[in-house]
């Protein structure tokens, strides 16, 4: 054996006796070398320091991935069902049939995380781990992120040390945290920068290798959150346009330029267009969001340059007023970074003609700042200064988002600029001023980081995993059992919630955790919704389950005749709810909540109950005492009123009616079937001696009376007995709407009367 065997021989622990074992252990020495490389050994720190980061904040959470929720409410808690229910209960790929019965929804549109969903699907040794396998990924995005940041910088050129701080210092107070409240496709923290990435490389070298890994991965990244596939497709596209300018004399775009430009920009958002032209089968989805202003989701000043959290929050807020926003649209970019965007603008003046910008970065950080404006509805308000609206613009209303890209890359464009004026200064200046700026930005960010993932990890991911059958009680696991041993068809949670359609909206706040944990755990759709753009069609023709007096019904066509499992929650019934419920025998209960069993004819009217019904004549206001009936008036709202109006439909005097409970209800004419013609709100006031209040304020969009022209309004009132009421209709909206057929009666009772041709059965037509 010669000395470099022998010496080999130590190396690797082994007897080299033979060809093949000489050449495993060069192998091995290869594979050490590159492991133990300085490179890999500063990503490998990297890696290290930002696992201890998130292990302090979010230690509990790390302890008990599949024990815990975020919370067990609103989309969080749906977020999470979504997800579990298709990769465990659904047999087809991108139909969801867990909400929305007896229709189902694509996958797309709930939220369940498309492409993890399905991967996942596939391995069912992972189902019983699916909400820890989530958050782990989750978790393990934010993580990886300082490594992909660390990757951007070398890409770039930039002095290791100074690129090992500032990626962590970006990483760390990324605004896409605040997403683990339960946007969780929207919360893997490393999407956006890869994305920036892998569009440098191409940006560095336009080879088809790089070209094919970014059309690929903005295409996959629809099948994340559409938001993601969309923002990144025109990030790019927007960013390669501003870079063949800056480069327009020495590199001129060609036809194969062009097509490479397409493909990464504008392929992507084709194909996922013809992918849901292709598989969603769903018909009259609503083709304006919810919400009175589209601009309710904007980022603006004060959201990016001044904190909701930390020391400097007062301090910021002196210098930078701007009315709030809600949470979707925070992406505050840190006070380092503030300062040192400030201190660079006050710099470039005295340094411009003395330094060369890169032109990729350049170009991705205009692009940036092109997204910015967008964030701030920018081109919302270009647009209607021209009088234009767009409605597939519309759709994306959550602008604030977009604001991320600004986010991730000033401080990349800024350390790169900065490092550009220090190659006027001394070499040993550059090794000193670069490796503080670093640290500095680190600890500032770092600093401030602490008090938002302390906000983020107080009181939450406390709720227990209701999806994991070992957190469940023995009398939610009996109830589970004996669900089990019948043939039900669905559940009907009461109340019903039914979120999404952008019109309608009926809340249930207590009914909708478990409805979906029986649902996950018995594989019964629930019918029930809350999603986003749910096909109008749909929901009317779902809803009209709890109106037995419509004769005609296609809800009753498309079920079966298996019985509905009625879960009661014990929360305040709509009156449509009460009517149901107090026809079907109870079979068990858990704690607050009860079990019913409801049959196709229990959403029918019986002969039963049509004989308790108390005649009202047309033509008189009052036939008995408590009742109150005004078919129509020649004033407002019963002739056309505008919704922004307050406008009286009928006034109680005092000592009119005696204490007791009541329902009010009338017909709502709408325009169109569209949010702007039925957000309205009837308000109820309350008058005496001694106060004048609002009693009541409820949105008419709450409702099962559905038909052509206009809805049945109805709802629960306690009146005093000796107060006067005031029945008023307001919105915010501009939109005109009339009203006719006001019924005040006692709860207890059933009322029928004539409105021309048609017969009224408690206000609702029997058509």
């Amino acid at each position: 054996m010669d000395k470099t065997t022998a010496a080999c021989s130590k190396l690797c622990g082994i007897d080299l006796k033979n060809q093949i074992n000489i050449k495993y252990c060069l192998d091995l020495q290869v594979v050490k070398t590159r492991i133990l490389s300085k490179e890999n050994g500063t990503s490998l720190l990297l890696l290290v320091l930002s696992f201890g980061i998130y292990f302090f904040y979010y230690h509990h959470l790390i302890m008990n991935l599949n024990t815990v929720l975020f919370n067990i409410e609103g989309d969080s808690l749906k977020n999470y069902y979504t997800f579990v229910y298709h990769i465990k209960n659904d047999k087809e790929l991108l139909n969801f049939s867990g909400l929305n019965f007896p229709f189902g929804e694509h996958i797309v549109y709930t939220d369940c995380q498309p492409l993890l969903a399905i991967t996942l699907k596939a391995l069912p040794f992972t189902h019983p781990y699916l909400i820890g396998i989530m958050h782990g990924l989750i978790l393990l995005s934010f993580i990886i992120t300082p490594l992909v940041m660390n990757r951007i910088f070398l890409i770039l050129k930039q002095n290791k040390f100074t690129a090992f701080f500032a990626s962590l210092a970006i990483a760390v107070l990324s605004p896409q945290i605040h997403r683990l409240g339960g946007h969780f496709a929207l919360a893997y923290g490393c999407i956006i920068p890869i994305g920036i990435l892998l569009l440098l490389k191409y940006l560095k070298t336009t080879s088809n290798r790089n070209l094919l890994a970014l059309v690929l991965y903005n295409s996959l990244l629809f099948l994340v959150h559409p938001y993601f596939g969309l923002g990144l497709s025109l990030f790019c596209f927007v960013s390669i346009i501003l870079n063949t300018f800056l480069n327009y004399k020495s590199n001129r775009p060609t036809v194969k330029k062009t097509l490479n430009l397409l493909a990464i920009g504008v392929l992507p958002i084709i194909l996922f267009k013809v992918f849901m032209l292709l598989t969603d089968n769903h018909i009259n989805r609503p083709d304006e969001p919810y919400g009175v202003d589209i601009m309710g989701a904007a980022a603006n000043a004060e959201s990016v340059f001044t904190p909701s959290f930390g020391p400097f929050t007062h301090f910021l807020k002196r210098f930078i007023k701007a009315e709030h926003v809600e949470w979707e649209a925070l992406s505050y970019i840190g006070i380092f970074s503030l300062f040192f965007l400030i201190c660079t603008v006050l710099m470039l003046p005295f340094y411009l003609m003395r330094i060369k910008m890169r032109t990729e970065i350049t170009a991705i950080f205009a692009a940036s700042v092109v997204f910015l404006f967008i964030s701030f509805g920018g081109h919302i308000s270009l647009l209607a200064f021209f009088d234009i609206e767009i409605a597939t613009l519309n759709q994306f209303r959550a602008f604030g988002r977009f604001a991320w890209y600004f986010y991730f890359l000033l401080p990349v464009f800024l350390i790169t600029q900065f490092a550009n004026f220090t190659r006027t200064f001394s070499f040993k200046a550059q090794k000193i001023i670069l490796p503080v700026l670093g640290i500095l930005f680190f600890l500032f960010n770092l600093l401030e980081a602490h008090y938002l993932l302390t906000y983020m990890t107080t009181k939450t991911f406390e709720s227990r995993n209701i999806f994991n059958e070992n957190k469940l009680s023995g009398a939610e696991l009996a109830v589970i059992k004996s669900i089990k041993e019948k043939n039900y068809q669905a559940i009907l949670p009461l109340p019903v919630f039914h979120i999404g359609s952008e019109v309608y909206q009926r809340n249930g706040d207590l009914s909708v955790a478990p409805a979906m944990m029986y649902s996950y755990h018995t594989g019964l759709p629930a019918l029930s919704v809350m999603l986003s753009r749910t096909s109008l069609n749909e929901t009317e023709t779902a809803l009209e389950i709890l109106n037995p007096y419509k004769k005609v019904r296609q809800i009753l066509s498309l079920i079966t005749d298996a019985p509905f499992l009625v879960i009661n929650t014990g929360e305040t019934l709509k009156e449509d709810e009460s009517r149901l419920l107090k026809n079907l025998q109870k079979i068990s209960q858990v704690g607050e909540q009860s079990f019913y069993s409801a049959s196709k004819n229990d959403f029918r009217i019986s002969e039963k109950e049509l004989s308790s019904f108390v005649s009202l004549s047309e033509e008189v206001r009052e036939t008995q005492k408590n009742v109150l009936f005004i078919g129509t008036e020649k004033r407002k709202p019963f002739i056309d009123s505008e919704i922004g109006g307050y406008e009286t439909i009928a006034i109680l005097d005092s000592a009119a009616a005696e204490a007791g409970n009541y329902t009010v209800s009338f017909h709502y004419y709408l325009k169109e079937k569209k949010f702007r013609f039925i957000h309205n709100n009837l308000i109820v006031i309350k008058k005496n001696s001694n106060e004048n209040v609002w009693e009541y304020f409820t949105s008419v969009r709450s409702t099962s009376g559905i038909y052509d022209d206009f809805i049945v309004f109805e709802e629960k009132i306690k009146l005093d007995g000796h107060s006067r009421y005031e029945f008023m209709l307001h919105g915010p909206m501009k939109e005109k709407y009339h009203v006719s057929s006001f019924l005040l009666k006692p709860s207890g009772v059933n009322i029928k009367m004539k409105a021309g041709d048609i017969n009224l059965f408690n206000n609702y037509p029997e058509q």
